[in-house]
């Protein structure tokens, strides 16, 4: 099963404009800011930010809220 989820930046309440992320926030430095590829979630929960380097940065635990969208299957499914 796949999981779906929403990115959601708290101080906008909308989704994160992931090039200025990379620009200006220090966490995400080490990001090619220009191939943002986007957001995953590890085996161990946390939310990471990508590029299509394979660079990777851990967000801050309470920088951006994260909706789960959980799919509801009948028996026949």
């Amino acid at each position: 099963m796949n999981m779906i989820f929403n990115v959601i930046d708290p101080k906008t309440g909308e989704y994160p404009d992931l090039e200025h992320v990379a620009l200006t926030e220090s966490w995400a430095k080490g990001l090619m800011y220009c191939d943002i590829d986007g957001f995953c979630i590890n085996e161990d929960g946390n939310l990471l930010l990508m590029d299509e380097c394979g660079n990777y940065a851990y967000c801050p635990p309470d920088r951006f809220q994260v909706n789960l969208e959980c799919p509801v299957h009948s028996r026949e499914d």
